[in-house]
């Protein structure tokens, strides 16, 4: 079965809901973010978010989505940004899901602008 969490993510980003976005995640989740920074455990995903989502202009869908088991990777795609010649997303999400479809483990990755152009 496809996890909901792609879409699920997405609504919450674009509602600036930072409670939303870390309940996503299981209780003794780490998230790995774009900075190096790993934060474990659901409360300091959250305080992540409350950070992330402080730019309430922040408007983002999601393009391609890949699944295999509990193997999760999506692309976010920031819609105040540009994309390159290829429309590649301007980041992209790994996780590790749980069996009732919550985030054990993610990883962010975001590209240098035209770093995927050629």
């Amino acid at each position: 079965m496809a996890s909901t969490i792609p879409q699920r993510y997405i609504e919450a980003l674009n509602r600036h809901d930072p409670k939303a976005c870390s309940m996503l995640y299981a209780e003794d989740a780490v998230y790995l973010g774009a900075d190096g920074v790993a934060y474990a455990g659901r409360p300091a995903i959250y305080e992540f978010y409350v950070r992330a989502l402080q730019n309430r202009d922040l408007k983002t869908s999601v393009g391609r989505v890949a699944q295999t088991g509990n193997i999760l990777a999506f692309e976010v795609i920031v819609h105040d940004r540009p994309m390159g010649k290829h429309g590649q997303a301007n980041a992209l999400d790994f996780c590790e899901l749980t069996a009732d479809d919550l985030i054990a483990h993610k990883a962010f990755f975001a590209p240098k602008p035209g770093a995927m152009e050629e």
